[in-house]
């Protein structure tokens, strides 16, 4: 299966003498949404732990993880990646003016594992066509061995 793209023409972000004002770039495009209780199901089908069990563990993963978050930490789950929160803020003249309400929003960033690091390098990519009808209904998830 490749990723979808779609064309935007928007402002050229390379600077320089000759270049086009505007140009074309891809921006991906989503095929569909598949949610927690898909991926539950799809997972309980690979072993012997039921769906809602599945679910259970999740929750309590994401409760685990705000509080983590929230201490400063780096939650690294083992061959899926790490989160972390950044976030940057406005400058200040000096150490003494400086005050947690220049801090911008937080974000929430994840750094893939080696192993979804290196399926990144093996997409394949399709130009978007509406002619194509895409089922967004079902989210199908590959068989993993």
């Amino acid at each position: 299966m490749a990723l979808s793209y779609r064309l935007v023409y928007r402002k050229n972000m390379k600077q320089g003498e000759g270049l086009p004002e505007k140009v074309y770039y891809a921006q991906a495009r989503s095929t569909g949404e598949c949610d927690i209780r898909r991926l539950c199901t799809a997972i309980s089908e690979r072993c012997t732990v039921t769906s809602s069990d599945i679910k259970a563990v999740l929750d309590a993963l994401v409760v685990l993880m705000k509080s983590e978050l929230s201490d400063g930490k780096i939650v690294r789950l083992r061959d899926f990646g790490s989160f972390r929160i950044t976030f940057g803020s406005e400058g200040a003249e000096s150490e003494e003016k400086f005050n947690a309400n220049l801090i911008r929003r937080p974000k929430y960033t994840f750094t893939p594992d080696i192993d979804l690091q290196e399926q990144a390098k093996i997409l394949k990519y399709r130009k978007y066509s509406p002619e194509v009808i895409d089922n967004t209904e079902e989210c199908p998830l590959p068989h993993i061995e």
